[in-house]
């Protein structure tokens, strides 16, 4: 359609009614248009819903508003920022996972030391244990060094060496909680809270090698109590 021009507009008035024409004309022909049909709508001024400047979250039917925090990972998050929620998802799978299970033929080769209520500590010898709690428990002392950025040479020798205690929580299943390596040390440099130019060697009857919790049991006081038992019970004897 071309463009038209308006050459003038006339507007009569009739008592109360106000009659407004328009007179357009065309290359080919004049015609009358009325104004009030093609009239502009009315605009309305309609209140904010959301008046509240504090308001940061748009109320669109979720569960859950605002920071949350695991109490499984101990994460803060927020479920409606889709990176927050990611980023909780995948320190969620690294925390949780993996659980070392314990079966019924591994718990009778470990010698319970001390029972608690819902878990108690046990003790394996790593140089007369058999073949299958060799494989088990060199698969979680792996994961434990990798975790903790160490390694051992000879771990499972026949020189005797090392004492292991474990960490077993009791319930539906036996979930390995924590693992604890110590050795039996003559002579070691005494550690202290500030430093003192003394390099004269103490006697010491047990080091510590390693400890290790479960990422999902941590924060729990059972490094506290595996060392704590560790240093109490030590034996130089073999079992």
């Amino acid at each position: 359609m071309r463009q038209t021009s308006m050459l003038y507009f006339v507007s009569n008035e009739t008592g109360n009614a106000k009659e407004s024409l328009k007179f357009i004309k065309s290359e080919s022909s004049s015609f009358l248009v009325d104004s009030q049909q093609h009239s502009k709508p009315r605009s309305r001024t309609v209140g904010s819903l959301n008046c509240d400047e504090d308001q940061m979250i748009l109320d669109a039917g979720q569960k859950e508003f605002g920071n949350k925090y695991c109490t499984v990972c101990g994460m803060h998050y927020n479920p409606d920022n889709g990176n927050d929620f990611l980023s909780h998802e995948k320190y969620h799978r690294q925390i949780v996972k993996p659980t070392f299970i314990m079966n019924k033929s591994q718990e009778r080769m470990v010698a319970k030391i001390v029972q608690f209520p819902d878990s108690f500590i046990g003790k394996i010898n790593l140089c007369k244990g058999e073949s299958a709690v060799k494989s088990w428990i060199a698969r979680i002392l792996q994961f434990a060094c990798n975790e903790i950025g160490s390694s051992f040479d000879e771990l499972f020798s026949k020189e005797y060496k090392y004492q292991l205690y474990i960490f077993v929580n009791e319930g539906r299943r036996l979930e390995i909680a924590g693992l604890l390596l110590v050795e039996h040390q003559h002579t070691a440099f005494p550690r202290v809270q500030f430093m003192i130019e003394e390099r004269e060697r103490c006697r010491v009857l047990m080091g510590v090698v390693m400890i290790w919790i479960a990422p999902s049991c941590r924060r729990k006081k059972i490094a506290t109590r595996l060392l704590d038992f560790a240093r109490n019970n030590f034996l130089l004897v073999r079992f």
